[in-house]
């Protein structure tokens, strides 16, 4: 039995012998889904500025901080020059210059030594060993976005001559620059390794004159 039928995307008039059927053809549905998926996306999106640039964006993801990796980049490397609009989450638990981390649980996660300690409110809160024994040494507190490398590569080794502090960013980098001396051999390899650590250092030192008393006392040591 025929059924005389209007389509749902076009409005046209057509006939099938399914009395369900919605659309006159193919096209049809495929533009009308199409259509509706970008009609329901664009219901969920937000326009929200960057923390760097201030440019506006069009995203899925309220959190969003930044319009671009580049712009990420810039921020991480120089939080000075911007003003979150999210203001980041203080760090928990006591300083590192606290008595509570010397009785502290060691655990390994990822490679990492990690203390564990409980407060006196109970809760639970852990910081990372190398980080407890850069600021202790140096008797400040590492800044916002800043991270401990290790020197030699291992991540369980924690003395205070193979820490390295430097910005998120600039950790990155120095990663992806020495990424690209595979294939060398063992003494090029470290030449040229501590030629890019160099570099990575005089620029850090370039963006961040206060942090030349970063490393002098490592240096020294």
């Amino acid at each position: 039995m025929l059924h005389h039928l209007s389509c749902k995307h076009c409005g046209g008039k057509f006939r099938s012998f399914r009395a369900s059927q919605q659309f006159c053809s193919r096209e049809c549905g495929h533009r009308f889904r199409r259509e509706e998926g970008d009609r329901r996306r664009a219901a969920k999106t937000h326009v929200i500025p960057c923390c760097y640039c201030g440019k506006t964006m069009t995203t899925l993801n309220p959190l969003r901080k930044y319009c671009d990796k580049k712009c990420q980049g810039l921020a991480e490397r120089n939080p000075r020059n911007y003003e979150p609009k999210r203001k980041r989450l203080p760090r928990q638990g006591p300083s590192s210059f606290e008595q509570i981390w010397d009785s502290a649980r060691r655990r390994n996660y990822d490679g990492y030594i990690t203390l564990i300690v409980k407060t006196p409110d109970g809760k639970r809160v852990q910081r990372r060993e190398h980080r407890v024994i850069w600021e202790r040494a140096i008797g400040i507190e590492l800044p916002e976005h800043w991270i401990i490398h290790h020197r030699n590569g291992q991540r369980s080794d924690n003395r205070l001559e193979n820490l390295l502090p430097m910005p998120v960013g600039d950790h990155v980098s120095f990663h992806l620059d020495i990424s690209k001396l595979v294939g060398l051999s063992r003494r090029s390899y470290k030449k040229e390794a501590q030629l890019i650590l160099e570099r990575c250092l005089s620029r850090i030192i370039k963006h961040y004159p206060d942090a030349a008393r970063f490393y002098d006392p490592i240096s020294s040591n």
